[in-house]
């Protein structure tokens, strides 16, 4: 399909092509390990060839293509293996962003702005796009609250794979329903005031997050 780049005169066309190239790997527009040619890249967005590849270098260095000629590039893919790493990685950013919520005492101004994110998820659960957005800004919340530039940037470098994964993965057997009611449990964790109930809440919701994950998988 094709979609003509509308300018933006505060960044240059290759950042342009870039972030249409990329949103599209992230939602799935261009499925992972799929094939893209540099010709329908150009048809397809309308501009030359030079910003396509200007775009497609910094694409292959973040490592969300490859490219096996000179002509072509493909997705990255999804494996089980990626699916795994993500989750460890979310269980170890966000336990510790709960720990640090109990030892610097904001454990309650953190319950407060979760219920918030919780209360916009609902109005959010017959899209799935939306919903997965909603669900995304509610664990950004527990990182933020750590007030480590340093700790947000690394979370957030990784937000498009969370995302990507996500769609991926969508599972009809867990209802949008079901997952508010998880994030609700860890903030009545946080409102008791039991730092070991709230990790064992997060971590039972990521298992069952995970292993939704893993059933794209199964034979």
């Amino acid at each position: 399909m094709r979609r003509q780049i509308q300018m933006n005169n505060n960044k240059n066309l290759s950042s342009q092509i870039y972030d249409e190239i990329k949103k599209r790997i992230v939602n799935l527009s261009f499925p992972p390990e799929s094939i893209l040619y540099e010709r329908d890249l150009v048809e397809m967005l309308g501009v030359s060839r030079t910003p396509i590849r200007e775009a497609s270098i910094k694409l292959i260095q973040e490592n969300w293509l490859t490219t096996s000629d000179r002509r072509s590039l493909k997705v990255k893919e999804i494996s089980a293996k990626t699916v795994k790493e993500i989750f460890q990685f979310r269980e170890m950013m966000e336990s510790f962003a709960l720990r640090y919520a109990f030892e610097s005492q904001t454990k309650r101004v953190l319950a407060g702005k979760l219920d918030m994110a919780v209360n916009a998820m609902v109005g959010t659960t017959n899209d799935p796009l939306e919903f997965i957005k909603a669900d995304l800004a509610y664990h950004t919340i527990m990182i933020e609250n750590i007030s480590n530039e340093l700790i947000l940037n690394t979370w957030l470098s990784s937000c498009d794979e969370i995302t990507r994964i996500a769609i991926f993965s969508m599972d009809k057997r867990r209802r949008a329903e079901d997952i508010i009611s998880e994030h609700k449990y860890i903030i009545e964790a946080l409102w008791s005031g039991e730092l070991e109930l709230v990790l064992t809440t997060l971590k039972k919701h990521h298992n069952n997050i995970l292993h939704g994950c893993e059933r794209c998988f199964e034979n």
